[in-house]
């Protein structure tokens, strides 16, 4: 009797053991989310804080006014344009921080994963660097990091 109930049990394992591993496996495949129109998020740091490695922000067309540098927070993920540069622009307004006025930062180490693609950005004053007197990186400021970035 004991080892029909541990033969049984163990049968139950097995049949149970597949949805458990898709289960899993499920959880850890990357996500899309999406910004703008009746997508996800209404706007792009958002969205990227919403994320982690390995997921993509998909960007609807139109612009999207920012007043902080949009950042990658060392994550390795793809923020990219559905419609391409003509369509889809990135402004920077008055920032909230003079001395953080770029458009787009990777300063958090992100690698080569990081991924971005598809934007006009424009409006950016610049961010202040520790080593000189001057702003640097209106649109993009690269520092300690090496991103990808396409057009």
């Amino acid at each position: 009797m004991r080892h029909s109930v541990r033969a049984s049990m163990i049968i139950l394992f097995l049949l149970f053991l597949p949805f458990l591993l898709l289960g899993l496996a499920g959880s850890c495949l990357a996500a899309t989310v999406d910004v703008g129109g009746a997508g996800d998020f209404t706007d792009i740091q958002s969205a990227i804080d919403a994320t982690k490695s390995g997921d993509t922000v998909l960007v609807k067309p139109g612009e999207y006014l920012i007043t902080a540098p949009i950042t990658f927070k060392g994550k390795a993920i793809a923020l990219l344009s559905e419609s391409g540069p003509e369509a889809t622009t990135i402004r920077m307004a008055t920032p909230s921080d003079a001395s953080r006025g770029s458009v787009v930062a990777f300063e958090t180490k992100e690698g080569s994963a990081s991924l971005l693609e598809g934007f006009t950005l424009t409006g950016g004053k610049g961010s202040s660097w520790a080593y000189a007197f001057a702003s640097i990186g209106g649109g993009i400021r690269c520092l300690g990091a090496s991103p990808t970035v396409r057009s």
